[in-house]
């Protein structure tokens, strides 16, 4: 934009710098013509425009008419001869009107041969994800219904302080996912800097049900609790220091799942299991670990189904109380669960440990240990064994779970968020579709969760469950690393559709260009040829010849170079089921009035506010 408004204010300069060289070559040649240069009485500083001077009188007499028409004419030889060099580099008028169109308007080939990839235009996108919340749920925001790139701002940095490059983001309308067809999950893979927490807080707003956040920033509760509070949501911050759940209250012993649910906490107390090959080649860590996992397992299923066991104190506080007693005491209480449990499963798996042989015994006892000692922290230990709201509450429809424990601690005790979110997962499928609505989980951070068997659960049954899940990555690799391969690609197979932002690695980025497909541009080669010939004593001839040939080629909708380093910081690249790829802009909460105002104010919007403040007018 800003390069053709220099261009623009440079066309008249060059125009004129042309004229004034036209009208001293003329005047030179007409005074040499005429016999006028070096006349005593033609001062040196009339020579540059002489011909002006004399060409009102080119009708007194026909010399002097054919001088004054000749030098003006012979003027014009080298300003053709360096139009026509500069006209050939630009390359005639198929090279212009490259030019003009510009590297996002490649011209596009008559056939389909080499694809026929594109961006989904706006109008499309506003069909696909409407702009007005659904009357039920609200609905999850995708962004922004804007080609951010081809709009006034496209080539300009995108500074949240300052207005100036914001172009028209925050008054466009929303694309908003309804969460009515599809699987209703979204995947949004964005670097650092990416704006996910400054554009999550629209979609929090915008969200009418119950909802599970993950927000290791511990920020977003403080931003928007008030407002969510307005709404008759009851808002619950689950951070250090706070009073959480009771996450037990998930397992009903009477339901037939209630096993399953009993061996899933376990799994996210103890965290995903080595393989098998670990520990040297025989595997010893992998099967102390799961002795030791086993050993959790029979005592938590011992307190659930022990009806003289106090309610109040079913917690997995107490169960961590049950693991810090001495190796020869926690054989006696194995015997004693073997021997009198009420829950066949305790039995059997007391039974099976109570006479491994002392060393085995050991190893296996001190992984129980190890892997739930995490729950012997008091603050640790409040978040999971509280009772700042029922677990079923989650299905009623008003209730707004914030996670916000530290991203230092979480990287430290990843087991404490895969508990809480896993238990809070297993409330909505206790309760079988019978659900307000649906309940959504913003997972921000969600590589630090690992490999949660519930949220494939959630995945691939959603529509049953009424679940819908967003999950926030840095990047391809980071799904990779957790999931695996095979799971990435069953991830990306079961969202309704995924958002890539702030791309940074250079492997996302050739996997999305990859994605976006191929289209046929038309490639133009041009080429010039002259001669000359003859023979001795004979006048020689000369030839000159030129030619031009367009022909398409396979060219990429985004190469990986221009999505690393081309794309705004508030712009998207969505990618639905089924559908086209939208290209569009974020829906950065502060910058779009309705929800500016429902924010409160953190230290991060505080920062914002002083940058804006610094910004030039």
């Amino acid at each position: 934009m800003r390069k053709a408004v220099l261009n623009l204010l440079l066309l008249p300069l060059v125009g004129g710098l042309a004229a004034v060289a036209w009208l001293v070559m003329a005047s030179l040649l007409f005074l040499y013509g005429v016999g006028l240069w070096g006349h005593p009485e033609l001062s040196w500083w009339e020579y540059p425009w002489a011909w002006w001077r004399y060409a009102p009188y080119a009708g007194r007499s026909w010399e002097e008419s054919v001088a004054i028409a000749a030098s003006a004419l012979f003027a014009f030889a080298p300003l053709l001869a360096l139009g026509r060099w500069q006209w050939r580099r630009w390359g005639g008028v198929a090279g212009m009107a490259r030019k003009g169109l510009g590297i996002d308007r490649i011209r596009r080939g008559t056939t389909n041969n080499h694809g026929s990839a594109t961006f989904m235009n706006m109008a499309e996108a506003a069909k696909l994800f409407p702009s007005t919340p659904d009357p039920d749920l609200g609905g999850v925001v995708v962004g922004e219904a804007e080609r951010v790139d081809l709009g006034p701002v496209a080539r300009v940095r995108f500074v949240p302080g300052d207005r100036e490059t914001w172009g028209n983001g925050g008054r466009v309308p929303l694309l908003i996912d309804p969460c009515k067809s599809g699987t209703t999950h979204s995947i949004v893979i964005a670097g650092g800097g990416a704006y996910k927490s400054t554009t999550l807080v629209t979609s929090l707003l915008t969200w009418k049900k119950s909802r599970v956040v993950l927000d290791p920033s511990t920020e977003l509760s403080e931003q928007v609790g008030a407002a969510l509070a307005e709404t008759g949501q009851q808002v619950v911050r689950l951070g250090i220091g706070d009073v959480g759940p009771n996450v037990l209250e998930a397992i009903d012993i009477d339901d037939d799942m209630a096993e399953t649910r009993l061996r899933a906490v376990v799994g996210r107390i103890i965290g995903p299991m080595p393989d098998a090959g670990s520990g040297g080649g025989d595997g010893t860590n992998a099967r102390f670990k799961q002795w030791g996992r086993t050993i959790v397992t029979a005592l938590l299923a011992h307190m659930l189904w022990d009806d003289e066991f106090p309610a109040e104190l079913k917690t997995l506080r107490t169960l961590r109380a049950g693991l810090s007693v001495s190796e020869e005491r926690m054989r006696d209480r194995l015997r004693g669960i073997h021997e009198t449990s009420p829950s066949p499963l305790a039995r059997s798996l007391a039974g099976s440990m109570m006479g491994l042989a002392d060393v085995t015994f050991s190893g296996a006892f001190g992984n129980a240990t190890d892997d739930t000692e995490w729950l012997a922290s008091e603050v640790y230990g409040d978040l999971v064994s509280g009772d700042a709201f029922r677990m079923s509450d989650l299905v009623r429809g008003n209730l707004s779970v914030f996670v916000q424990v530290p991203m230092e601690a979480l990287r430290e005790t990843p087991a404490v968020a895969r508990v809480l979110v896993g238990s809070l997962l297993d409330a909505v499928f206790a309760a079988n579709g019978k659900v307000n609505g649906r309940v959504a989980f913003f997972l921000d951070e969600a590589v630090l969760l690992g490999p949660m068997n519930a949220l494939e659960t959630a995945r691939d049954q959603g529509r049953k469950y009424k679940v819908t899940l967003q999950l926030f990555y840095q990047s391809e690799g980071q799904i990779e690393k957790v999931w695996g391969r095979p799971g990435k690609d069953a991830w990306f197979d079961g969202v309704s559709w995924r958002t890539y932002a702030g791309i940074q690695n250079l492997n996302t980025a050739k996997d999305l260009s990859a994605t976006l497909g191929t289209y046929g541009a038309v490639a133009t080669s041009k080429g010039e040829n002259k001669g000359r010939s003859g023979r001795i004593l004979d006048l020689p001839t000369s030839s000159v010849g030129a030619n031009l040939n367009e022909h398409e080629i396979s060219r990429e909708v985004a190469k990986p170079h221009e999505l690393l380093q081309e794309m705004r910081g508030d712009e998207r690249i969505t990618l639905p089921r089924g559908e086209r790829p939208i290209r569009h802009g974020a829906a950065i909460g502060f910058r779009r009035p309705a929800i500016a105002a429902r924010l409160r104010e953190t230290s991060y919007t505080a920062t914002w506010e002083d940058e804006e403040e610094a910004a030039p007018a």
